[in-house]
């Protein structure tokens, strides 16, 4: 059964306040593919300290702090998933690091869900039901196909091109309900966190601002292009198929 759809509280009336309204998804997407760049700079100043302390723990303790702290710092957007997975690999190597890796960062995006849903607010949920066209492929999108949603999902999740922590904010905004987002995000992340963290593995030296190879970056390109044909694909269906509500507004 899909999730019920978010409350739309109603804009504010004119002006300023108004625009800053419509413009809240974006300035919210914005800042979170911005800030986790500065927070890998300030944990790849403080590198050293932190792989020498989980080093000393006990090898189920050093995971635990990895995985909710990895957690915690991907999910606010403070650092880039690779930094996370480049240390869990360095300090536990590439199967477990792999394995730890993988609990933080979905760990992470269930956390950023709610989160980004409540920075981004409903200006997008708005637009969407205001016209019939983009009312058709939202509920196409969200409310027929589960495996299709989280599909669609896995493929952006794949791609270099989407930042983690952007997508996790707009995705919650255009209301992809949430199991079928943690579903995919945890499909798509798994194979490049893992790749990235068995490079941390292999390391001589930790180097916070590496990612993956370049064969990594070409797949995560045709993901990308999959997931903009597939996008397609469901708008066409929409249009030909979407039967709108009676009941709701025509825009």
């Amino acid at each position: 059964m899909p999730n019920a759809p978010a409350p739309h509280t109603s804009p504010p009336g004119k002006g300023f306040a108004l625009w800053m309204w419509r413009l809240r998804p974006v300035f919210a997407t914005g800042v979170a593919v911005a800030l986790p760049g500065a927070g890998a700079a300030a944990l790849a100043w403080y590198a050293g300290e932190v792989t020498g302390w989980l080093e000393a723990q006990q090898v189920p303790l050093a995971a635990a702090c990895v995985v909710f702290a990895g957690a915690l710092v991907c999910g606010v957007a403070l650092v880039p998933t690779h930094a996370v997975s480049l240390l869990a690999g360095w300090t536990l190597g590439g199967v477990g690091g792999s394995a730890v890796a993988v609990a933080a960062v979905s760990l992470g995006a269930a956390c950023a869900y709610p989160l980004g849903r409540a920075l981004a607010g409903t200006a997008l949920m708005r637009a969407a039901q205001a016209s019939p066209r983009w009312r058709g492929v939202h509920h196409v999108l969200t409310s027929e196909r589960p495996g299709r949603t989280a599909g669609l999902v896995a493929l952006l999740r794949l791609s270099p091109l989407a930042p983690f922590a952007g997508t996790n904010v707009a995705l919650a905004a255009v209301g992809v309900p949430f199991r079928w987002f943690l579903a995919g995000s945890v499909v798509g992340l798994a194979p490049r966190v893992c790749v990235v963290a068995f490079a941390g593995a292999g390391m001589a030296q930790l180097d916070l601002s590496r990612t993956a190879d370049r064969g990594w970056l070409i797949a995560g390109l045709i993901a990308t292009v999959a997931a903009l044909l597939l996008v397609g694909r469901i708008a066409r269906h929409a249009l030909r198929s979407y039967t709108p509500d009676p009941g709701a507004p025509t825009g």
